[in-house]
């Protein structure tokens, strides 16, 4: 009975092995295939992953490599234009911006006139005073100068006086009363002439001192003068004759020019000649780098002579008209003067310089 049992049961596990066998042989090809399953793919992806990587690798190399040849190119660019900035700057003088000068140089010339009239003009606004716009007529002074280094100067001064002024007064008509009694409204013209001229030089030699806008100037000059040079004369509508040697004349505002039966027909007035030497200082400002205004005064001492006064009359005498001469020297008057004396000699002026 027991061997029958032992037999069944041998016989039963040498049934089963194989199966058990079977099932572990088919569990162990799976596992390896999972294995290499997953061994396959970590090899596939980590190629990728180099080759990700080494792509990546590869843009930012070319990336640095381009921006490095940027950056070498833009130096070799700025290098060559500095190199080629100084090759310009070595070849060419250098240039700077320096700011206007105000002052005059060696060399130039310059022009002006006095601004006293412009000086009344102005003044006379802020008072009651009746003003007219400023003249530049006759005594004007006119000033001239040539710089012979930029603080030396060569200058002249003239004053020119030239008038010619002429008054009319109606009187009777004597002739055509005699010819006509009853044309009472006849008249003729008697005519008085005034002509003048003063002629005044100063020459010199001016220094200068100052850097800036405002400058001081001194120096000494030559002067001369011819003043006087007066003329009057008086013409008469009424011609002296034998029934009217002494006519209805005019007296022109008491210049005692009719005096009996004599009628004065031309004063000279005696000329003055002046000659000196002077100095004078002064300041001018420039306003912009050709306009400058300024003053001056001097000193001088100088000579000067008048000459005597000298009148012509007519009158009529033995049945004609005569002329006769006189000179005369006026009490109040000085044939000649010598002296010093502070003078203004530029007032206010304003120069041009060119």
């Amino acid at each position: 009975m027991k061997k029958t049992v032992v037999s069944a049961i041998l016989c039963l596990g040498l049934g089963v092995l194989p199966v058990a066998a079977q099932k572990a042989a088919q569990k162990s090809t799976q596992d390896v295939a999972r294995e290499a399953a997953r061994e396959t793919a970590r090899e596939v992806a980590e190629k990728v992953a180099q080759e990700a990587a080494e792509k990546a690798a590869q843009a930012v190399a070319e990336k640095v490599a381009q921006e490095v040849a940027e950056r070498v190119a833009q130096e070799i660019a700025k290098k060559s234009a500095q190199e080629s900035a100084q090759r310009v700057e070595q070849a060419a003088p250098a240039q700077t911006h320096t700011p206007p000068s105000y002052l005059p140089k060696a060399g130039d010339f310059a022009f002006g006139i006095d601004a006293t009239p412009v000086l009344q003009f102005l003044g006379n606004l802020f008072t009651d005073a009746a003003n007219t716009a400023p003249t530049f007529g006759n005594g004007v002074g006119i000033y001239g100068k040539y710089f012979l280094e930029d603080n030396r100067a060569v200058r002249a001064k003239l004053h020119l006086n030239v008038t010619n002024e002429t008054f009319k007064q109606t009187v009777s008509d004597v002739a055509e009363l005699e010819e006509n009694p009853d044309n009472t409204m006849a008249t003729v013209f008697d005519i008085k002439s005034v002509s003048e001229t003063g002629l005044y030089l100063n020459a010199g030699y001016e220094w200068r001192v100052g850097t800036g806008r405002m400058q001081g100037f001194y120096g000494a000059e030559l002067l001369l003068g011819y003043g006087g040079g007066k003329t009057i004369t008086y013409e008469y509508g009424n011609p002296l004759t034998d029934t009217s040697p002494s006519p209805p004349s005019t007296t022109f505002g008491g210049d005692n020019n009719i005096q009996g039966g004599s009628r004065l027909i031309e004063n000279k007035i005696g000329n003055t000649f002046g000659i000196g030497l002077g100095g004078f200082c002064g300041v001018e400002y420039f306003i912009t780098t050709r306009l400058s205004i300024g003053g001056e005064v001097g000193i001088g001492f100088g000579y000067s002579s008048k000459g005597q006064n000298e009148f012509t009359f007519e009158s009529y005498a033995n049945n004609q008209v005569e002329h006769t001469s006189a000179r005369e020297m006026s009490q109040d008057e000085v044939a000649s003067k010598v002296g010093i004396e502070t003078k203004p000699t530029g007032n206010f002026f304003v120069i041009f310089h060119f």
